[in-house]
């Protein structure tokens, strides 16, 4: 027993996976796992042969038919086993051990190692509880950049591993979701970039690990080029793929037109559209061709036209546009329990982070805002779990400057008496979260809620609509 708590002490990963298994096990126990997007659901029943023919089908849609070779295989050697539900969590597992374990090696103190539980406890109920392709892919793209990041920053045991690693973590992210890895990738390579150059000593009386990767620049500078060029490889590999998950369908007549508006069907169920009048009417016609085809019917012209032009609909940075953003942006970004951790978080660096830790709350904010508003450009009152993506990035930006943190509260002056204290803030922190912004636990194994709204629909143009077709 001694020489296995002497291991785990020693060992960041064992740690981080220790702490990943716990809660995993804790959500599954004791909570319902459903699939709240609807994309999801269809997905599923293609996968298991849910549809009029019957027979499993890797025409997914919106993941690569590569998974869905995966997932038929193993359906149909257990056919007893929710495959789609198991994949989607153990790679969510893996990429949560994977980002704890960069942190925790990162950490000097304790104050890292409890809030980056406190985060898990976050994207545990996220990735086990309510699990989705989209938040698959994000996650995998964070774990595939922390890999890279581990590499770059020496600070892996095995780094060639390490890369490698990084590299095929990347690619399975783009397989899930090709355009959710795309954009959030780049945007969290971009993030630790930020962190790399700018790493230096947080404080004289608590001086973190982030000075390392300065000690040896060329080292540094090498391990940095490799890091991008890894990055690059990812990126053409994944869209190679992409396109041949596009060429797939092609070598399919009843499946090819799906390629053609795919993209629309994809974007009204998960995304996020602006207000069309008959969006949902659309929604229904191609949910029922899919149901009956297992794919997307070539024949319904008009549903196929309107899917394509509601993918190419976009908002533009006007003076009036940016004035919505401001004005109801706040409000749905709101529905994401994890903006409260983001503020938690964000407290602690500016109250004990000193001047880098005061830095990287601004550089999140600052991006967190441009991100939130380019991103509505395109997913206009979306989905609102699509917010959990956009604040993600952020979090695990927020969380390598965590070892920045030197908390000292007045009221505790001891060492064992600051852990609990912040301990009891960080579980506070995550209950809250889910309290305050209103998410509805699915405590019971009977109880699963409905999934959330894609959007609210603006009842007085509905209205102006109606009373023109009466008209």
């Amino acid at each position: 027993m001694g020489k296995l708590r002497e291991n785990i002490n020693k060992s960041a990963l064992l740690q981080a996976f220790i702490v990943n298994a716990l809660i995993m096990a804790l959500f599954l126990l004791i909570m319902h796992p459903y699939l709240e997007n609807q994309a999801d659901v269809i997905m599923q029943d293609l996968i298991y042969g849910n549809y009029e023919a019957g027979v499993p089908t890797d025409a997914v849609l919106f993941s690569s038919f590569l998974l869905a070779d995966v997932m038929t295989g193993l359906g149909g050697l257990m056919p007893g086993l929710p495959w789609y539900l198991i994949f989607h969590c153990a790679c969510c597992f893996f990429a949560l051990v994977v980002i704890t374990d960069l942190i925790f090696r990162r950490a000097a103190g304790y104050e890292a190692k409890l809030l980056m539980t406190g985060l898990c406890i976050y994207l545990g109920y996220e990735c086990y509880v309510v699990p989705g392709y989209l938040k698959t892919a994000c996650l995998l793209s964070i774990a595939s950049v922390s890999l890279l990041a581990g590499f770059i920053l020496d600070e892996a045991a095995h780094k060639k591993a390490c890369l490698i690693m990084g590299i095929l973590t990347g690619i399975l992210a783009s397989l899930t979701a090709f355009f959710v890895f795309a954009v959030f990738f780049a945007l969290c390579a971009v993030l630790c970039l930020i962190y790399i150059l700018a790493a230096r000593p947080c404080s004289s009386a608590k001086p973190c690990s982030t000075a390392n990767p300065g000690s040896d620049k060329k080292a540094l500078r090498r391990r940095l080029i490799a890091g991008i060029a890894a990055a690059g490889c990812i990126y053409v590999a994944g869209a190679g793929l992409y396109y041949l998950d596009r060429l797939h369908y092609f070598s399919d007549p009843s499946l090819s037109a799906s390629i053609a508006y795919r993209l629309g069907y994809e974007k009204c169920l998960s995304f996020g559209v602006p207000y069309f009048k008959y969006r949902d009417a659309e929604l229904k016609a191609a949910n029922d061709a899919v149901y009956r085809l297992g794919a997307l019917d070539t024949e319904l012209v008009d549903t196929n036209e309107r899917l394509i032009y509601m993918a190419q609909a976009r908002l533009f940075p006007t003076l009036y546009e940016i004035g919505n953003f401001f004005t109801f942006e706040p409000d749905h970004i709101s529905h994401a329990p994890l903006l409260y951790f983001w503020g938690f978080l964000a407290y602690l660096l500016l109250r004990y982070g000193g001047k880098r830790g005061r830095t990287a709350v601004a550089v999140s904010a600052v991006c967190g805002i441009f991100t939130l508003f380019f991103m509505r450009q395109f997913l206009i009152l979306g989905y609102y779990r699509m917010y959990t993506l956009e604040i993600m990035p952020f979090v695990f930006f927020l969380m390598l400057w965590a070892d920045c943190i030197d908390y000292r509260p007045p009221a505790a002056g001891e060492e064992g008496s600051r852990r609990l204290l912040l301990a009891a803030d960080v579980l506070l922190a995550v209950f809250l979260g889910f309290i305050i912004f209103g998410a509805d636990l699915p405590v019971k194994k009977d109880m699963v809620h409905e999934t959330e709204i894609l959007y609210v629909e603006d009842d007085s143009t509905a209205q102006i609509d109606t009373e023109a077709e009466d008209q």
